[in-house]
């Protein structure tokens, strides 16, 4: 079984999920790239300030809303490529 997800990607999941925005999406959206959007997504990688940054604007909320604690602990899956 894999390594848990850091409150950040479960917290980042709960946000795209909350908006049905796809990873793609937000990769546009927020200037970010596919890959780092979809190695935070399955929690392979941890932000940079900039990219926490730049990941709250597109999604609209405070950078400081990555700190708060996913309501699901155990979120569904959403996804991360073009094709929605």
């Amino acid at each position: 079984m894999g390594k848990p997800l850091s409150p950040f990607t479960r917290r980042l999941r709960e946000l795209l999920r909350e908006r049905r925005l796809s990873g793609y999406q937000l990769a546009k959206d927020s200037g970010v790239s596919k890959q780092t959007v979809s190695n935070l997504l399955r929690g392979l990688k941890r932000p940079s300030w900039d990219t926490a940054c730049a990941l709250a604007d597109a999604l609209g909320v405070d950078v400081g809303a990555f700190r708060a604690v996913p309501l699901s602990e155990n979120p569904t899956p959403i996804p991360t490529s073009e094709n929605r």
